[in-house]
C-alpha cells in the first residue's frame, strides 16, 4: 500500500524545493529522494502536513528535532553553515527554537563556533545537543553528527508518543 508523502528537500545547490512523492512508507520516500539528488528535509504523508501548512506550530521536542535534521541535511548539499542555521530558523515551528536560532546564526557571524554560540542557550538546547555539535566541530563532521542527533531526538520524540498512548487506556480506564 503507497502513501503520499509531502517533501521539503535541498537540491545540491542549495535551493528549497517542495512537493509530493508516493511510498510504501517514510524511509521508503526519503530513499526515493535522495535517488532523484534531492535531500530531505521534512518528510511526512499528506494528512499530518496539512496542520503543517496552516503554520501551527509544533511542541518543542519535535521542532527541536526538525530544526536539527534542517540543519543536517543543508550541511549535508553543501550549504555553508550560517546559511544553514538562517534556514532553519525561518522553518522552526516552536517560538523558543526559532529565537535561539536567529540568536545562534547572530553569534556565528560575531565569530563564535557553533558549539560555543549553541551552549549559551541552555533552556533550548539540551547538553547532549550541545555535546553532539562540537563533537561534529572538531571531528569535521558536522552534517554527521547534526543527522546523528536528528535521529536521536525523532526517537525520543517517537518512544514519548509511544509512552504517552500506552498510559492514555489504564488512565481513561481509571477514570470510568
Amino acid at each position: 500500500m503507497t502513501t503520499t508523502f509531502h517533501y521539503r528537500a535541498s537540491t545540491a545547490d542549495g535551493q528549497v524545493v517542495e512537493g509530493v512523492v508516493q511510498a510504501a512508507s517514510e524511509p521508503t520516500a526519503i530513499d526515493e529522494l535522495r535517488r532523484q539528488r534531492l535531500y530531505p528535509i521534512d518528510v511526512a504523508p499528506v494528512s499530518a502536513t496539512r496542520s503543517a501548512v496552516r503554520g501551527r506550530s509544533l511542541n518543542k521536542p519535535t521542532a527541536l528535532a526538525l530544526f536539527a535534521r534542517t540543519v543536517a541535511t543543508l550541511l549535508g548539499a553543501g550549504v555553508p553553515l550560517e546559511r544553514a542555521i538562517a534556514f532553519a530558523a525561518q522553518q522552526a515551528r516552536h517560538p523558543d527554537v526559532a529565537n535561539a536560532a536567529r540568536a545562534v546564526q547572530s553569534d556565528l557571524q560575531g565569530g563564535a563556533a557553533l558549539s560555543e554560540a549553541v551552549a549559551r542557550h541552555r533552556h533550548v538546547f539540551s547538553p547532549l545537543f550541545v555535546a553532539m555539535v562540537a563533537a561534529g566541530e572538531e571531528g569535521g563532521t558536522p552534517d554527521e553528527s547534526m543527522s546523528r542527533l536528528a535521529d536521536h531526538l525523532e526517537e525520543l520524540v517517537e518512544l514519548r508518543g509511544q509512552i504517552r498512548t500506552a498510559l492514555l487506556y489504564p488512565a481513561l480506564m481509571g477514570v470510568v
